[in-house]
């Protein structure tokens, strides 16, 4: 998940001058000069090298590793909007929990993965689902079509990679990375080279993938806002989060589900 910008003083004047108005004379032209003088050309954006990027870049995702919080999710896609509230528990490379929780607080979806090993609880229909993770499995429970290290990495602000083999920074700051099959990744950041957003292209113009962080809420604080869009899927998403706690130790219980007495164990579906 550009900014456009322009407008010239010219083209003010020439607005002026095709109203050919009678008697501007002097006075008119010195008005015109003041009011050209006053626009004030917007700021080039900076160049940051790639390197400082690439060194701002690593420290960030260095910098996180766990979190626990609650998660306002809002899905759109082309079976209509999904909205719950969730607790949701991460952790690197690849561990993750979410309970999508009723109104009432009481979790309605469960659904734990070590890694190795993903479930999936549905106590209303006494449904119990387990089965190695996919991305197609969590796009069932979910909605979202992504890998569980994948979204796991977007949670703790750190962007999946391509394979690059070029890399340039260009005015933004933004950094521009090539594989050898011309595939690009474009990272851009703040003026404090905080990580502010990742689109992704398969050689073409049209991204299939868009990645932004929002909400920091200390200078060099954590994004509360994660905005995910997969046009080829038809997928947007928006995950805010809550009272987080961040870097905390997690055991490896939680991620895991307990099979509920007297209920089958399903297959996870595809």
């Amino acid at each position: 998940m550009s900014l456009l910008s322009g407008t010239t003083a010219e083209s003010g004047a020439a607005l002026f001058r095709s109203l050919r108005l009678p008697g501007i004379g002097v006075l008119g032209l010195a008005l015109l000069t003041l009011f050209g003088c006053s626009v004030t050309p917007p700021a080039p954006l900076p160049l940051v090298a790639d390197d400082v990027l690439l060194q701002a870049l690593a420290e960030q995702e260095q910098q996180y590793t766990s979190l626990r919080g609650i998660a306002k999710v809002g899905i759109e896609n082309n079976s209509g909007a999904l909205r719950s509230t969730q607790i949701v528990l991460a952790e690197k490379p690849d561990r993750f929990r979410a309970e999508i929780l009723s109104t009432f607080g009481q979790p309605v979806v469960s659904m734990a993965s070590d890694g190795a090993i993903m479930s999936v609880s549905i106590p209303s229909q006494r449904q119990f689902y387990q089965g190695v993770p996919s991305a197609e499995s969590l796009a069932r429970f979910t909605g979202i079509p992504l890998e569980v290290r994948d979204v796991v990495h977007l949670l703790l602000h750190q962007v999946p990679l391509i394979a690059y083999s070029q890399i340039r920074s260009e005015p933004g700051p933004s950094l521009i990375l090539t594989d050898l099959a011309g595939s690009r990744q474009r990272l851009d950041f703040d003026h404090l080279l905080r990580l502010t957003g990742a689109s992704y292209f398969d050689g073409g113009e049209h991204p299939w993938m868009l990645v932004r962080y929002t909400q920091f809420k200390e200078e060099k604080g954590f994004p509360h806002q994660l905005d995910l869009s997969l046009p080829r899927e038809g997928v947007e998403a928006r995950v805010e989060l809550r009272e987080l706690d961040i870097n905390l130790a997690l055991t490896d219980d939680k991620f895991h589900l307990l099979v509920p007495e007297g209920i089958p164990v399903q297959p996870l579906p595809r």
